[in-house]
């Protein structure tokens, strides 16, 4: 955790807003606020979460909860902060992998889903039987 002198400057950086607490320091190129020097960056919402919470659990992500107010990648409020594992963490985002996994049904509507064994992608049984008919000569009317 860092000493007192080094959290004076931090908290320097914030800029307090009703609800956010926006970073106003150097921002890394994911777009969240950084700390330190070249040789040892952290992000600074993880350095503030430490600072007023206590340490983050081992393999855990730091999440910033729409549900809290919250939208910013710049925020460092930690009450807007919650440990999540990475996996919980991008599916409560807006990406293209948590997006495809909120769906409940294929494209046609069917939810008869095939979880591919490697565990990365999952595919609709009924369309997946009808490529394969449609593959070998056996037409018949798509649903």
């Amino acid at each position: 955790m860092p000493n007192r002198m080094i959290i004076a400057e931090i908290l320097a950086r914030i800029q307090r807003g009703p609800s956010c607490w926006i970073w106003t320091g150097s921002v890394a190129t994911s777009d969240y606020g950084q700390i330190g020097s070249r040789q040892h960056r952290r992000y600074a919402h993880r350095v503030v979460y430490e600072h007023f919470r206590g340490p983050i659990p081992p393999g855990m992500d730091l999440d910033h909860v729409r549900a809290r107010g919250c939208t910013s990648k710049l925020c460092v409020n930690p009450d807007h902060l919650e440990p999540v594992t990475h996996r919980v963490n991008v599916l409560r985002g807006n990406s293209p992998a948590a997006q495809n996994a909120r769906k409940r049904t294929c494209s046609r509507g069917h939810n008869d889903w095939y979880v591919r064994p490697d565990g990365k992608g999952r595919l609709c049984r009924v369309c997946l039987n009808m490529k394969r008919r449609i593959r070998m000569g056996h037409r018949e009317r798509v649903a």
